[in-house]
């Protein structure tokens, strides 16, 4: 159809498959391959859309961290403008809190 525009869904799969990988094991141990099979796509898939599993990595922690950092981003600006100087312990509590959701 002339105008249709299609999306095409492998980088999400590749997304998803690195997410679950990594969830059960550690960097080091997932290999791209694997990533690959899991998302059931040819070996070359992950450097096709993303160059490296370094950049495939970095894209899923964006695509995951991203959100939660804006609203936190948010909420820290409003909290300064309303007179709120943080302190170092505030600031990390404030990144770290977020991480720790995402892993629980």
């Amino acid at each position: 159809m002339a105008g249709k525009t299609t999306v095409d869904p492998t980088p999400d799969r590749l997304l998803a498959a690195a997410e679950r990988l990594l969830l059960a094991g550690d960097y080091d141990s997932v290999s791209v391959r694997a990533i690959c099979t899991a998302a059931g796509l040819n070996p070359a898939a992950v450097h096709y859309h993303f160059g490296s599993k370094d950049a495939l990595v970095a894209a899923m922690l964006e695509d995951r961290l991203a959100p939660v950092w804006r609203g936190l981003l948010d909420d820290l600006e409003r909290r300064r403008s309303e007179g709120w100087v943080p302190g170092a312990a505030d600031l990390a509590d404030a990144v770290l809190a977020p991480l720790a959701g995402l892993a629980a």
